[in-house]
């Protein structure tokens, strides 16, 4: 269920936000495909880094900040 719901819902409610920035005249028919290949790109991008090791980078980020915190006192 939780792998299929939310794209069923998110993807209609994308693409009426979508229409709706030309309806309202935010935006024209291009700046939105540009804007929606821009997140289209950076959510791969994103996930990609996430599946990839971005939690064991994190832990070495949160582990080198700690020890320095400690140092100073924190």
């Amino acid at each position: 269920m939780t792998r299929v719901v939310p794209p069923l819902l998110a993807v209609p409610w994308a693409g009426t936000v979508l229409m709706s920035r030309v309806w309202l005249g935010h935006h024209t028919w291009p700046q939105v495909f540009a804007g929606a290949s821009y997140g289209v790109f950076v959510a791969v991008l994103w996930f990609n880094v996430w599946i990839r090791g971005l939690d064991k980078w994190g832990y070495a980020v949160e582990r080198w900040a700690l020890g320095h915190l400690a140092a100073y006192g924190y």
